[in-house]
């Protein structure tokens, strides 16, 4: 991808060079690679990171502000100033602050929103087809499933968990006056007490409630979208469109990962390669080497950490051959 507005991020960054690149990461234009380097670059400092979340704290903030709101301030903009730089000076007005450890916004219809010094951190991060898990100081159960990196920060007012990348079962201890919200790129999940399943992949995420109730907000900024979901209700979001999409599956069966369970049901033979991988090193994925096979559907349970029982199992579920090459690699033929 071809850059043209950005400032590499080796270099300092301002408060409105760091906006700029959170607002094109919220609206989902950027690259795999300037992906990586502002991950890179969040990383690279606690005071990188701190900067980022109370900035990316005014994003989420700016979703509580109606429609007709943000249509009032364009028309109020100077005619001879680009009305799209007016717009995003002012809705990180409080960006020079954050160095200071404080963020406000002065907006119409909005409350005075302020980001104080978190009252807990905490970084956690589980290898590949690795399992963890973590109980929070508020007594809340975190789950990492495999290669899933996340931050935690408690304020007094409000409970945060980003997730990177990766795949947690959130058990969360209900707070009424401290909401639990996590975000996940593509959108933020709001509770105050139940349990939930979210998976962030590279271009998509998907939340399935398995206890209570959670509000998923997601979209851009100007028209965001806000779904509410139950038990057994799933929610997908992917880049290219950004539209929610929900439908029904069992909660249990979804999350019996945190069990060491995997299970499938009447799923094609390619995603359930495709969900073994990744639990697997690189060097020992499992392949489908005959396209004959990739649609063919399989029931099953599989223990996540009995590869051979999992591998003996398939030819007896469908008309397959298994061979593992030295270096691990799994084939799987037609027969």
């Amino acid at each position: 991808m071809t850059r043209s507005t950005t400032t590499p991020l080796s270099l300092p960054l301002n408060p409105d060079q760091l906006s700029l690149w959170l607002v094109r990461e919220q609206a989902t234009s950027l690259g795999d690679e300037e992906r990586q380097e502002l991950l890179r670059w969040r990383q690279a400092t606690a005071s990188n990171e701190t900067h980022y979340q109370q900035l990316l704290l005014t994003w989420q903030a700016t979703q509580l502000v109606p429609d007709e709101h943000w249509r009032r301030i364009l028309d109020q903009a100077p005619l001879q100033a680009s009305r799209r730089r007016w717009l995003r000076t002012t809705l990180f007005i409080g960006a020079p602050a954050l160095a200071a450890g404080t963020a406000v916004i002065a907006l119409p219809g909005m409350r005075t929103l302020w980001q104080v010094t978190p009252q807990f951190t905490a970084r956690y991060q589980s290898a590949r087809g690795e399992q963890q898990r973590i109980v929070l100081p508020d007594q809340s159960i975190l789950h990492l499933n495999t290669d899933t990196l996340v931050d935690v920060a408690f304020y007094a007012d409000h409970r945060e968990v980003t997730l990177h990348q990766g795949e947690a079962l959130f058990d969360v201890h209900k707070q009424h006056e401290r909401p639990f919200q996590v975000l996940g790129g593509l959108a933020s999940i709001l509770v105050t007490g139940t349990l939930f399943n979210v998976r962030r992949d590279p271009d998509s995420l998907s939340v399935i409630v398995q206890e209570g109730q959670v509000q998923v907000s997601s979209g851009r900024w100007w028209s965001p979208s806000h779904v509410s979901l139950g038990p057994d209700q799933r929610l997908r979001l992917d880049s290219s469109t950004g539209r929610p999409r929900v439908d029904s599956t069992p909660a249990p069966a979804a999350t019996a990962w945190h069990t060491g369970q995997l299970v499938f049901s009447n799923a094609p033979l390619s995603e359930v390669v495709r969900e073994l991988n990744r639990y697997r090193a690189p060097q020992q994925a499992i392949r489908i080497m005959d396209d004959s096979l990739t649609s063919r559907r399989i029931a099953a349970v599989f223990e996540l950490h009995d590869s051979a029982d999992l591998l003996e199992t398939l030819p007896e579920l469908l008309p397959l051959r298994v061979s593992t090459l030295p270096s691990g690699e799994v084939q799987l033929h037609a027969r």
